[in-house]
């Protein structure tokens, strides 16, 4: 057999361990429990002592609730002796906390006991006893000192209660003796599982349990032992003065001894728990022979188990070695291993065979799926390639995963400055504002649609559409963000010449309209003036035709105002304006024809702070005054306009809206073409320079209306 060999390693390695660490932990285990073992027995002691002193407290603390329940029942009976006589002894026939149950009156002298004692009733009164008086002077229950009683001339504590009258004098009081008996019984139960003496004394000093007196008939003062704690020299009463759980060790008779104190703060008593330290010794000495003893044993076993469990494991391990030689050579010239036991082995030689089978198939799905994914890559990469947009793919950690060939035509950088770097260093260095937009693609599903300024790499600042999208997958988690951004440079201009050719038409069409009206009121005028120079005499007439050239001359004006007005172009000098305080200025301003046809007003704006646009505020000012006129003028008395001015992102839109007599549905195409006008006076510029300057400021406007049901304007302007 070869020492390389696992034939030979794992018998060799198993009982090498094996040895080993039953020797390290016999050995920890007998240094440990010798060096703790006491600690552990006198800490054990501790508890045991608490646990008695808790037990005897919940002893005294029923027998006092028991007295004090017997007391109150007295009370309510009004000192009726019969019924407190009886209820004495139904408490005393089952209560077995008390070996003399008896009532005193306020004098001292006993009307009722039991057991009965006739000759201690006559001839003693209680007067003298502390606890007798205590609860006069107090009117509280109390327990007494250590007492031979009167009436069965036994040691025993009484617990007093005191009975009242119904203005709360003392008129007597109810006691019960504890039976030191039972106390002793508590401590004979555990007692008998500790080898050692339990003994308790009262705060005088006096021994009421100790084990080796069988009953206390007289008062046994303890002796005045001289005990060392935490090195320190403390005698008895010390101890019993300190009241708190406490190790102490002493010498008597040259053996050392430790007691464990605790105290039962009812009653003041001392539970002293002694043991010598050979009886402590002598359970580590019985500890080590055991450890000794199970130590050899499982050595013995541990050698037998390891040399036959190594002999089991190494044969089938050396078939399955050779069956995974093969399986790395080829998957192919697989081999199933023979299966020759059902125990964990043969469970591992089946796991193997499976294994193997299936390891083949996931080879073969392997590469076809490599062979298609790799085919699909190269297809979505030459997609990406060959796409005019820019696209950048950023991952769930915020590092651009994808830079394509036209995000870096568009920006001027290249893509190995930004790939697997944090998106917001490109985002920096373009100076794309994307403001809050980010937190709200992570609430949508939908495709956010911006429109911002990018700055390259040429320092040089063109405009872009950039559109915002979620990247999930198949459980709709999210896996990044996928932004899709053109250069728009060449459709501003575009945009911009298209305005400008569609102002030139415009105003083409509105010079020959202009003509056409102005031709009009000039005949008139050429011909009022032919009529005044022929009767120049005649002074009304005179005065009628100065009239009506006023009149003429002040409606052509107007007309030439307007047209003025409507050719402008309302984009330029744009400052951030106030909508909200915009709109609040044109009610003003319209106040008194909205009094005088008593309309009603209904308002319902957004946050002022919210409501900053950049606009020409003169002229986005006329535009909202001509809506308004519109609605005033459409509008019966007493109707209503109602407007609403409300915040997004992007855009804030105002809506105004009428219960008027609406707009026909021949008209509404017509409604924003310059000196079109259903009314009787107007230029019919009002709503057409509305409608040029809304779309000037790149914003739009739409109308919504109804024969007799009233109108509705919807105006949005970009932030």
């Amino acid at each position: 057999m070869k020492c390389n060999s696992l034939k030979f390693k794992i018998p060799f390695i198993i009982l090498i361990f094996a040895l080993s660490s039953i020797l390290m932990v016999t050995v920890f285990i007998q240094n440990v429990t010798s060096k703790h073992i006491k600690e552990d027995v006198l800490k054990n002691n501790m508890t045991l002592s608490n646990m008695l002193s808790q037990h005897i407290q919940l002893y005294i603390k029923d027998a006092k609730e028991t007295v004090i329940t017997l007391a109150n029942f007295a009370t309510e009976s009004g000192g009726n002796v019969e019924e407190i006589q009886k209820e004495i002894y139904r408490v005393y026939n089952n209560f077995k906390y008390f070996d003399l149950i008896y009532l005193l009156d306020v004098e001292g002298n006993m009307l009722v006991s039991k057991p009965d004692n006739k000759k201690a009733m006559i001839k003693h009164n209680y007067s003298d006893r502390d606890y007798f008086k205590k609860v006069k002077e107090e009117k509280t229950p109390c327990i007494s000192d250590l007492y031979v009683g009167r009436v069965l001339g036994q040691l025993h504590f009484v617990i007093a209660a005191p009975i009242f009258d119904e203005h709360n004098n003392v008129i007597g009081l109810i006691g019960g003796g504890i039976n030191l008996h039972n106390i002793k019984r508590i401590t004979e139960e555990v007692q008998g599982n500790f080898e050692g003496e339990i003994y308790i004394v009262d705060q005088a000093g006096a021994i009421i349990v100790h084990p080796k007196i069988e009953k206390m008939e007289r008062f046994i003062k303890m002796d005045n032992h001289t005990f060392l704690r935490d090195g320190k020299e403390i005698n008895l009463y010390d101890v019993m003065e300190n009241k708190k759980s406490q190790l102490l060790n002493y010498e008597r008779n040259n053996e050392k001894y430790y007691s464990t104190t605790s105290f039962v703060d009812e009653v003041n008593w001392t539970i002293a728990l002694e043991q010598s330290e050979f009886a402590i010794l002598k359970e580590m000495i019985w500890l080590k022979k055991q450890l000794r003893s199970i130590a050899f044993i499982v050595i013995f076993a541990t050698i037998v188990i390891g040399l036959m469990s190594a002999k089991r494991i190494t044969d089938p391990i050396e078939t399955l070695v050779k069956g995974v030689r093969v399986l790395g050579n080829s998957c192919e010239s697989i081999v199933p291993i023979p299966i020759s036991s059902n125990d964990e082995i043969g469970e591992l030689a089946k796991v193997f065979n499976d294994m193997s089978i299936e390891l083949k198939n996931n080879m073969n799905r392997l590469k076809e799926s490599y062979n298609r994914e790799n085919h699909i890559r190269q297809y979505l990469d030459n997609i990406l390639k060959s796409m005019g947009s820019g696209i950048l793919v950023v991952n769930e950690k915020g590092n651009i995963n994808i830079f394509n060939k036209a995000a870096e035509e568009i920006t001027g950088f290249k893509s190995r400055e930004y790939i697997g770097k944090s998106a917001s260093n490109f985002f920096k260095n373009t100076e794309i504002d994307l403001g809050g937009t980010l937190e709200n693609i992570k609430k949508q599903e939908d495709i956010l649609i911006l429109e911002r300024q990018l700055k390259r790499s040429d320092k040089k600042y063109i405009p872009i559409n950039i559109s915002i999208s979620l990247a999930l997958d198949e459980n709709e988690s999210i896996l990044g963000i996928i932004y899709l951004f053109n250069d728009i440079s060449r459709e501003k201009k575009m945009d911009k010449e298209l305005k400008k050719l569609d102002r030139m038409h415009i105003l083409g069409e509105l010079s020959a309209a202009l003509i056409h009206d102005i031709g009009n009121p000039l005949a008139g005028i050429s011909n009022l003036l032919e009529l005044l120079d022929n009767n120049w005499e005649d002074e009304k007439l005179r005065e009628e035709i100065f009239h009506f050239l006023d009149k003429e001359i002040r409606e052509l004006n107007d007309l030439i105002v307007n047209f003025l007005s409507f050719s402008k172009d309302t984009s330029l000098n744009r400052e951030p304006t106030n909508i909200v305080e915009l709109m609040k200025e044109v009610i003003n301003l319209l106040k008194p024809e909205i009094i005088n046809k008593n309309i009603r007003l209904s308002e319902n704006y957004m946050d002022e702070q919210k409501s900053i646009v950049n606009v020409n505020r003169g002229n986005i000012k006329q535009a909202l005054i001509n809506i308004i006129i519109n609605c005033i003028q459409a509008v019966e008395k007493n109707g209503l306009i109602s407007i609403v001015i409300k915040n997004y992102e992007e855009k804030i839109i105002i809506n105004i809206k009428d219960n008027g007599k609406g707009i026909k549905k021949v008209d509404m195409r017509k409604i924003f073409e310059p000196f079109y006008t259903t009314k009787k006076e107007g230029t019919g510029l009002g709503l057409s320079s509305t409608y040029k300057t809304i779309k000037e400021h790149d914003g739009h406007i739409f109308v919504n209306s109804e024969a007799s049901k009233g109108t509705e304007f919807i105006i949005e302007l970009k932030k």
